[in-house]
């Protein structure tokens, strides 16, 4: 997982694995709950005991409706315009029930893990050796097509075509 993360950032490869994890520290990504929230659910964040004075507040502000919806199939508390709503009720419980719902987070939060710098170094680290292994099988694969294409154009007085591929580090042919 921590993998596609650093492979989604432009330019990964050139950059300090201290730079990928800021990078994906960052809260960058819009975090939306779209699941409708009960009376409950809501007690279970901020405690029973504050349920009905928050009733009583939604209650003064014009906004009962909310109590039913919430008290029956629940209220989206996560859509922009209640999680607004929320928020401009001017009260600590109601900004957590908001903070809850809809927040900025990282790539890092999003996906559900956690990095420090030297597992970004092991990621990059894995990533770059897949690169070359990719670098290496597209070779191979040049070498072989090449080597197919003479195949396919030989002549019965040609001599037989030699496929051959270098191992770079020994020198020595493969």
């Amino acid at each position: 997982m921590l993998d596609n993360l650093v492979r989604g950032i432009d330019g990964w490869h050139d950059k300090t694995p201290m730079q990928i994890l800021e990078l994906l520290s960052a809260k960058t990504e819009l975090f939306v709950d779209d699941r409708r929230w009960t009376l409950l659910q809501i007690a279970d964040v901020v405690g029973k005991g504050n349920m009905d004075s928050m009733i009583a507040i939604l209650k003064q502000n014009g906004l009962e409706w909310a109590v039913i919806q919430a008290g029956g199939s629940g209220m989206p508390l996560g859509h922009p315009e209640v999680n607004q709503t929320l928020r401009e009720l001017g009260d600590g419980r109601f900004e957590t029930l908001a903070n809850e719902t809809r927040r900025m987070v990282s790539p890092l939060e999003k996906a559900g893990i956690s990095a420090d710098v030297i597992d970004i170094m092991q990621a990059v680290q894995a990533l770059k050796h897949e690169q070359r292994q990719q670098s290496l099988l597209a070779q191979g694969a040049d070498v072989w097509n090449a080597f197919v294409g003479a195949v396919d154009n030989l002549k019965a007085d040609d001599s037989d075509p030699v496929l051959v591929m270098q191992h770079s580090a020994t020198g020595s042919m493969l």
